[in-house]
């Protein structure tokens, strides 16, 4: 069975191909160069063929501002755009983003020898010049931790507690903490969120679940994996799956839109259809108007949709319920800015707020790389270079030594 969401999902995923197409359709030289350009096409995810098109495009789009061909790539023509870049304003990151986008779309239309541009000792040289001007930085997410209890060193700040905390009672709030801790205890990112399907849930047995994985950023090729869920979020799960009533339906998505409606109100009769007087047909009338006036004033209801959500309507969730758990004292930010703490929270915030948890708690390297099923190790030493500068080896040497010095009646004067 398919339902409109993974129908929505794959014509997303169609038109993504289909700009791609178009924009490489002046390299079609003969029919085998069309096909090469479809394998290459059908070997990329659907975020990095948008990506590059986007990049593709803002390069062709400059060019011709500047009354310069595109292509084939040129070196002073490169330089040019890196130059207008750093002019407009973009980060150093976005610089090579859009370089190596180059260098993808010049590899799918089978120009490899195009590379040697992007590659040149002037294009390295004028990007590692912007890098050291600009600084190669990139903002990340800043982290929702579990809370308080599970380590002293993240202090007061966000915390997946106290924003399940924040969270209503009715539909849309168990749907919210759900989809929170689903995030958190399940390390997902978000598209892997919102693609689960309600049968992609099945209990282990001992009061936890297990959820299953179709694909994923790193199973491109759709292998499939599980992934363990601790028991607070199986609870929250079943909970919003009972409330929804969506249990029955395992194709359908688990993750979805929630809309508010209002109860049925019966339509003012016709004039006189059945042979009434005027007098009884007015009666009718009036009835029927204070029954709409009366159902204004009642609560709206709310019944789950069945659209999955998107990537955008998960980021204004937890956006907007950061703001009423700051709002409503369930998290303490101390002393700062309200708007920035908001602006600095994603849907990846929860997946680094695990990390941060898991090196916390001294779980090693490679538990953490499996339970975040990253087959990088630099990317999780990456993701923990911001608590290690909270909470440093030589920071707890130290703090022995000084416990050491206490002990034996030194004290510092």
């Amino acid at each position: 069975m398919t339902t409109r969401g993974s129908g929505d999902q794959v014509a997303g995923a169609s038109g993504s191909m289909a700009r791609a197409q178009s924009l490489v359709a002046g390299f079609f030289a003969d029919d085998f160069a069309a096909e090469r350009v479809q394998a290459g096409l059908a070997a990329m995810a659907p975020n990095s063929v948008a990506a590059m098109v986007s990049d593709v495009r803002h390069y062709r789009t400059w060019a011709g501002k500047v009354k310069l061909a595109p292509f084939p790539l040129d070196e002073a023509a490169i330089g040019r755009y890196l130059d207008g870049l750093e002019r407009s304003g973009r980060k150093a990151s976005t610089a090579a983003r859009r370089l190596a986008s180059l260098g993808r779309f010049v590899r799918l239309v089978g120009q490899r020898e195009q590379l040697l541009v992007l590659q040149s000792d002037y294009v390295r040289d004028k990007l590692r010049g912007y890098e050291r001007r600009k600084g190669v930085r990139v903002r990340k997410a800043a982290p929702i931790r579990f809370g308080n209890a599970a380590d002293p060193i993240a202090g007061e700040g966000l915390n997946v507690m106290g924003l399940i905390a924040a969270c209503g009672e009715d539909l849309r709030g168990l749907r919210d903490a759900a989809m929170m801790m689903a995030l958190y205890g399940g390390g997902l990112r978000v598209n892997e969120l919102i693609a689960l399907r309600v049968g992609d849930v099945r209990e282990d047995g001992q009061g936890r679940a297990v959820l299953f994985l179709k694909s994923s950023k790193t199973d491109q090729v759709g292998a499939g994996t599980t992934v363990g869920l601790p028991a607070v979020a199986a609870k929250l799960i079943e909970r919003w799956i009972e409330a929804a009533g969506i249990w029955y339906d395992k194709e359908a998505p688990l993750f979805r839109r929630v809309f508010a409606v209002r109860p049925p109100v019966r339509e003012l009769p016709h004039p006189r259809q059945d042979g009434r007087s005027l007098v009884e047909y007015a009666k009718e009338v009036r009835r029927v108007e204070a029954a709409r006036v009366a159902a204004k004033r009642e609560p709206l209801q709310l019944e789950p949709g069945r659209h999955p959500m998107t990537r955008q309507g998960v980021l204004h969730i937890v956006r907007t319920v950061v703001a009423a758990a700051i709002d409503g004292s369930f998290v303490d930010i101390g002393g700062l800015d309200r708007d920035e703490v908001i602006a600095g929270v994603g849907t990846h915030s929860f997946r680094i707020g695990l990390t941060h948890d898991l090196f916390a708690r001294n779980f090693d390297l490679g538990r953490v790389m499996l339970a975040q099923r990253w087959t990088s190790a630099t990317t999780a030493v990456g993701y923990a270079r911001d608590l290690a500068g909270r909470s440093s080896a030589v920071g707890e040497l130290f703090d022995q030594f000084e416990a050491g010095r206490a002990a034996i009646g030194i004290t510092q004067d």
